[in-house]
């Protein structure tokens, strides 16, 4: 018997050559950081807690991206309640800029898992084969980089952007009755 209530939202992101790509996918992951993220704070938090689970990551493909967020509730008469708190964390970020000591998180979090993936053998042809083939070479081996350039003033602007007024497509998948 399945007793857990999904939510799923997906919001338009930037295609991965346009310059605001790395600025959102920053952001994607610092809301993917459990503890630390402003979202995952705000769901889980409290004696009742909206949420059980949470993660968010930058979906790429050639010719979109979507910033999706994964929530798992106990209840759903608690999806609304989630819905609503996860679109106003986002509309609060476009006040207040994250701290570069996330961004900071985000970056090492980046590079040990490369450095670390790279002695598997099935790394290139799982993991990063996709990548060249939706985005390209340069694409790959710039994208540490790129991360490092991201900054709360860069990222700031591009959270406006998105989530001043932000437009989403959302599910809720909840248990039969």
């Amino acid at each position: 018997k399945t007793e857990n209530t999904y939510v799923n939202i997906c919001f338009d992101a930037p295609r991965f050559d346009d310059p605001d790509y790395f600025d959102l996918y920053m952001l994607s992951e610092v809301l993917n950081l459990e503890a630390s993220s402003p979202l995952y704070q705000a769901l889980t938090q409290g004696t009742d807690p909206l949420a059980t689970q949470v993660s968010a990551y930058l979906e790429t493909q050639k010719e979109f991206s979507s910033l999706n967020i994964s929530i798992i509730t106990n209840s759903p008469e608690k999806a609304d309640s989630i819905l609503n708190t996860t679109v106003d964390v986002l509309q609060e970020l476009t006040q207040k800029p994250l701290e570069q000591k996330l961004l900071q998180n985000v970056i090492i979090s980046s590079k040990t898992h490369r450095y670390y993936q790279e002695e598997r053998l099935h790394f290139y042809g799982m993991m990063v084969a996709p990548v060249i083939v939706t985005s390209g070479w340069n694409f790959w081996e710039t994208f540490i980089d790129n991360l490092e350039n991201v900054t709360p003033e860069t990222l700031q602007p591009v959270v406006k952007k998105y989530f001043a007024e932000p437009k989403y497509i959302a599910t809720v998948v909840k248990p039969a009755i």
